[in-house]
């Protein structure tokens, strides 16, 4: 079990469906912005419970920027390299991947993520710790 924290990475986990959401945690007092709306309405929809905590309950989870938001869910289901080869295979390309390792800046991994998305990269290599 590992718990997502902050309005982008909640609604973009429950967005993509590939983890298995069980809670939706919000701070009482949270402003009920566009962004809270349809991070509800998703965990709804994926029959995620919803529940009001203490600020103070969401602040135990260590020196993060959590936004009166975080989410319950099961780890990220990586796929092996054999797989992302299989993939590249099946579609009758030359392999292309994109290896990313000791990033200093957790922002740039979205922007990468979504330049190899864009440009077609089968798959992207990354470290599960220390990535």
């Amino acid at each position: 079990m590992e718990i997502l924290y902050g309005r982008h990475a909640v609604h973009e986990s429950l967005r993509a469906g590939r983890r298995q959401p069980s809670r939706l945690l919000l701070a009482t007092g949270v402003r009920q912005t566009d962004v809270i709306e349809q991070i509800v309405l998703a965990a709804r929809q994926a029959g995620v419970t919803v529940s009001r905590v203490a600020r103070s309950d969401l602040d135990q989870l260590g020196d993060v920027n959590h936004q009166g938001v975080a989410l319950e869910t099961s780890e990220y289901p990586y796929v092996t390299p054999d797989a992302i080869l299989a993939r590249a295979r099946s579609q009758s390309e030359a392999p292309w991947l994109l290896l990313l390792d000791l990033l200093k800046d957790p922002q740039n991994v979205g922007t990468l993520l979504r330049t190899a998305d864009a440009v077609g990269v089968h798959g992207v290599i990354i470290q599960r710790r220390r990535a």
